[in-house]
Parts: C-alpha cells; structure tokens; sequence
C-alpha cells in the first residue's frame, strides 16, 4: 500500500475511543503508514507507552500555532498538486451542499482541509 492514512477525531488519543486507537496501533504493526491528527487536545494520563507516543505524534488542526499548517499544507500542494486539489476541492463541495451551516463551520471545514494536507 501506498501513501499514508490520516485518522482525524476529536481527540485523538482518548481513552474513550479505543477502538480507533486499536485500529491506528494495528494498521501500523502491519506496516501501514497511518498518521492521527486530533481537533483538540489528547487525553492525559492514557496509562499506555504505545497511546503517550500517539498523543505526542498527533497533529494538532487547533493547536497552540493554529497558522502553522499553512505552510505544510503549501509544500504538500506544491509537491502533490493533483491530490491536493481534490481534498481541497472536495472539502469546498462539502461546504456548498450545506448551504445552511453558519460562516463558521464552513470555515472550520476548509481549515480541517488544510490540516489534513499539511
């Protein structure tokens, strides 16, 4: 398999949603590249090495530098401009086929786009 996985959840690692930690720990003992990314921050105290050093590993869409996915997201454009284009493309249509959500969650959507690619 190529390329990575990006799992993006809420708070990621948490204890209560083992399950997605279980399923990251083993794509990657399969030697999957799989990459978490959390909106805010991990859990503490996770009790577990394997759950500490995904906490450490994960992005952070919101974290204490919100902006400085902006310039991971341009080297990734620049180096993947097609596959860029589509997740960003597809974000914009997810944003346009929810014409009732508020400014916000349609900029949050777009942001979360950018995170990703970064």
């Amino acid at each position: 398999m190529s390329g990575a996985i990006l799992y993006l959840g809420g708070s990621l690692p948490t204890l209560s949603e083992t399950f997605v930690s279980g399923e990251v720990l083993g794509l990657r003992a399969r030697g999957v590249n799989v990459l978490t990314a959390t909106v805010h921050e991990p859990g503490d105290g996770l009790g577990d090495a394997a759950l500490e050093t995904m906490a450490a590993e994960s992005i952070r869409v919101y974290g204490d530098r919100p902006a400085g996915v902006l310039p991971d997201a341009v080297v990734q454009l620049l180096r993947s401009p097609v596959r860029s284009l589509r997740v960003l493309c597809g974000a914009v249509r997810d944003v346009l086929v929810e014409p009732d959500a508020p400014g916000v969650k349609k900029i949050k959507v777009l942001w979360q786009a950018l995170a990703g690619l970064a």
